[in-house]
């Protein structure tokens, strides 16, 4: 805007000058060429003037535009701050109370009460059962932990399309297959939620080959991805301290077997691509 007041400023300036000069020609005098070289010496001053006040008002606007940029990321880097002081106060506390838990259930295991077992395992896990999956992969730990997120799953009128080729005997970790699969299940449920019953759908894929495991979910998504000052994805949720662990946590398990995550979004479709190395494939 201010570019444009100057090109016409300059141009109206260019204008008056040729018609001063136009009309002392018509009447030639001593006066008139003195009042004539006055006028265009005024005229060139004030564009001078008028030059160096754009310049500094432009530096002063680019100052003030920057200050707001520096400002904005100084509060973005305040609440990430925040929100990772309080995410490790609360993995803290989560600890501390699961400990307790397993301390509870090796009691009943011990003292061979296993049906006080189940009932404190439904308790803490939200009481949901196992047995709506149909679709089995051949791992047991594969099928409980679908199996629990397929029954939530169902109340949201959410369908599931798998693609398994997998077996009992995994090169990975039971613990860290719940880590992964349970995490970016959760994720998916919480995004397709979102959208109407008839566009609640996930996509899972489980295969291994050559002690590779590829594990693969899509699913559509409503609204905008945000990402973090690192290019990291941000959770739209209330409680971020406790859902900020999702991807992050998938990220940290895989590393421990040379793995890799890709993320990526289109035409509001989600897809998580996720590859582990077994033993004698890490380097």
């Amino acid at each position: 805007m201010l570019k444009t007041a100057m090109i016409l400023v300059h141009a109206g300036s260019i204008w008056i000058i040729f018609t001063i000069i136009v009309l002392s020609r018509q009447s030639v005098s001593d006066s008139n060429l003195i009042m004539t070289f006055l006028a265009i010496f005024i005229y060139i001053f004030q564009n001078v003037i008028n030059y160096k006040l754009f310049i500094t008002i432009k530096k002063k606007n680019d100052s003030l535009q920057k200050f707001a940029i520096y400002k904005q990321q100084a509060e973005m880097y305040r609440i990430q701050s925040e929100e990772r002081e309080a995410m490790w106060l609360e993995s803290r506390r989560l600890y501390h109370d699961f400990k307790q838990h397993l301390i509870c259930l090796k009691g009943y295991s011990e003292e061979r009460q296993y049906h006080a077992m189940d009932e404190y395992l439904d308790a803490m896990i939200g009481g949901y059962a196992t047995s709506y999956w149909e679709n089995k992969s051949g791992n047991t730990t594969v099928d409980s932990l679908i199996g629990y997120k397929m029954t939530k799953a169902r109340d949201l009128d959410i369908s599931l399309q798998t693609d398994f080729d997998i077996s009992n005997n995994l090169p990975f970790e039971d613990f860290d297959l719940t880590i992964i699969i349970g995490n970016a299940f959760d994720n998916a449920i919480e995004a397709v939620a979102k959208l109407t019953a008839k566009e609640r759908s996930i996509k899972l894929s489980i295969k291994i080959a050559q002690n590779i495991l590829t594990i693969m979910l899509h699913n559509p998504y409503a609204g905008e991805i945000r990402r973090g000052l690192a290019g990291n994805l941000l959770s739209d949720k209330e409680d971020r301290t406790i859902h900020g662990f999702g991807l992050s946590s998938i990220k940290k398990t895989i590393q421990k077997y040379h793995g890799q995550m890709k993320i990526t979004s289109d035409n509001h479709f989600f897809q998580l691509l996720i590859i582990m190395y077994g033993q004698s494939n890490r380097s």
